[in-house]
């Protein structure tokens, strides 16, 4: 199995398309490719999703993003999904405590 920059097995890219393109129908931004790889290096992140207040926010992938970086950056969007895309604000960082609980026991 092939790795990626990140550990672990690679995403299939196929997979990743339809769900990307399902995201976008909702509302969503995807960023991938050569600006996807310069904002990430600029963030010190392999993966990113940036919730918008109200509604979907921005994906942004690496060319070959590993399963772990897609599955937790889908774990945030469907977070913000079910609590509705609260605006900015304590919820958010309840949010991603939630979501380090849920890595951390699961390893």
């Amino acid at each position: 199995m092939n790795a990626g920059e990140g550990a672990g097995p690679l995403y299939d890219l196929d997979k990743l398309a339809r769900i990307l393109t399902a995201a976008q129908k909702q509302g969503a931004t995807v960023m991938q490719g050569e600006e996807a790889e310069r904002l990430l290096n600029a963030i010190g992140a392999k993966a990113a999703y940036f919730p918008a207040e109200g509604g979907p926010g921005t994906f942004i992938f690496s060319s070959n993003p590993t399963r772990s970086e897609v599955l937790e950056e889908l774990m945030h969007y469907g977070q913000y999904r079910q609590a509705g895309f609260p605006p900015a604000g304590p919820s958010r960082a309840k949010s991603k405590a939630s979501s380090s609980r849920f890595k951390l026991s699961n390893v």
